[in-house]
């Protein structure tokens, strides 16, 4: 998202050409299979199949983090050749991809990117361990099927029957009472204190006081919420619309700005500012690609190496003029 204060904003960044509509991506340079790799489901599917938004966010994320105290498991990391489609209840086809990330193809963690604006851009990631389908799948054996994230650390694993086979962090309480219209109500905070009911003159004399509670704020909902279990996976299933919709929409709320913001990014262009690095992940092995518009000729593109073998565009800004922004496009 471009900068409006002409001392920092130099120059817009828009990615175009990411071969959507174009021709097939290279044939990925993945290394040899693993056993490591067995646990796979039947049902993930390859790399170049998830939609080119959604790889580009897990690669992206990866390169930012890659080395850096945030995931220090992930210095040679890499994607997985093959991502598993996740699913939510109340989400129309699939809701989230589960990248896994791999280390010398051993299990290292793994990137759950939303695919729209119901959760946050990237939903969960971790930088050791196994996923959660992979764990899942270890659990439930050859006969999973579908996999869905039903909360925020809650997965869960049916079989070709619809049953729940695993299950991982829990399944949340039902909910019963919650009320929409509170997400557009002010809050009012409840404020509890003590105060003696007769004067204390110091700490001295506090075992004999004798305190008042005071309450300022509302002191319980109007309408009481009920938390029980669930009788079975088809049953929260069923309800789960009625029983985290409000949640669902709190959720969703607090993303949006995220959503604004890459929105923003992908139509008016990412800011670069002289002297700082862009590194922008690519996708694929020997990659090509062309810098167009007028603050081509201000940029310095060089494709560098990642310590997995992989490559990333750096684009540098060596000039600029002070309060005038120069597009740039690369394809």
């Amino acid at each position: 998202m471009s900068n409006k204060r002409p001392w920092i904003a130099a120059f817009a960044l828009s990615l175009a050409g990411c071969g959507v509509g174009g021709s097939q991506p290279d044939t990925l340079d993945t290394e040899p299979q693993s056993a490591e790799q067995q646990i796979v489901s039947k049902l993930a599917i390859s790399l170049d199949q998830v939609p080119r938004e959604f790889h580009r966010r897990a690669a992206q994320l990866l390169e930012d983090v890659r080395g850096s105290e945030s995931a220090p498991t992930w210095e040679t990391a890499i994607l997985s050749p093959s991502v598993q489609p996740l699913y939510r209840p109340d989400v129309s086809g699939v809701a989230y991809y589960e990248f896994r990330v791999l280390v010398r193809q051993q299990p290292m963690g793994f990137i759950i990117v939303s695919t729209g604006a119901h959760d946050y851009p990237i939903a969960h990631w971790n930088f050791e361990g196994r996923s959660p389908a992979e764990t899942l799948l270890q659990q439930a054996g050859s006969m999973a099927t579908t996999f869905y994230k039903v909360d925020s650390l809650s997965y869960v694993v049916e079989g070709p029957g619809g049953e729940m086979l695993a299950n991982i962090g829990g399944l949340p309480h039902r909910i019963i009472g919650q009320d929409p219209a509170w997400l557009d109500s002010p809050v009012t905070p409840t404020d509890v204190t003590w105060v003696p009911e007769v004067p204390i003159a110091d700490d001295r004399e506090a075992s004999r006081g004798v305190l008042r509670e005071v309450v300022s704020g509302p002191r319980l909902p109007t309408t009481p919420i009920t938390l029980t279990g669930w009788r079975s996976w088809q049953e929260l299933k069923a309800y789960y619309r009625e029983s985290y919709g409000t949640l669902a929409e709190s959720l969703k709320r607090q993303a949006a700005e995220e959503w604004e913001t890459d929105k923003l990014a992908q139509e008016s262009g990412e800011g670069l500012v002289v002297g700082r690095p862009f590194e922008l992940a690519l996708l694929y092995p020997q990659a090509e690609f062309q810098l167009l518009g007028e603050g081509a000729s201000r940029v310095r593109p060089s494709l560098v190496s990642t310590p997995s073998g992989g490559q990333m565009l750096v684009l540098t800004a060596f000039d600029a003029t002070p309060g005038v922004e120069l597009p740039l496009t690369v394809v």
